[in-house]
């Protein structure tokens, strides 16, 4: 059985440097699924897929900015900007 065949929600698949990640629907709780290198995320395993099953939790997401660097938030100015109201 492979990742592809779990309940993955449209569009949330992603393969980065060989492990793969997504967000599935399980008992209708949003879950992330990673297949791969899975050290640092708290899951359960999901033994037919060989893929780790994991909580949308605090530490879940900071593993995965860590890993996918375009999830951090980035400033959309380079630097903040005063905004002057006319007199």
């Amino acid at each position: 059985m492979t990742l592809s065949e779990l309940p993955i929600i449209n569009r949330s698949y992603i393969e980065h440097e060989g492990t793969h990640y997504a967000l599935i629907a399980e008992s209708g709780e949003k879950k992330l699924a990673i297949k791969g290198y899975v050290s640092g995320f708290m899951g359960q395993e999901h033994t037919s897929t060989d893929t780790l099953i994991c909580p949308l939790s605090p530490e879940n997401a900071h593993n995965l900015r860590t890993r996918l660097r375009w999830l951090n938030p980035t400033p959309l100015l380079p630097e903040p900007q005063m905004m002057r109201l006319p007199v």
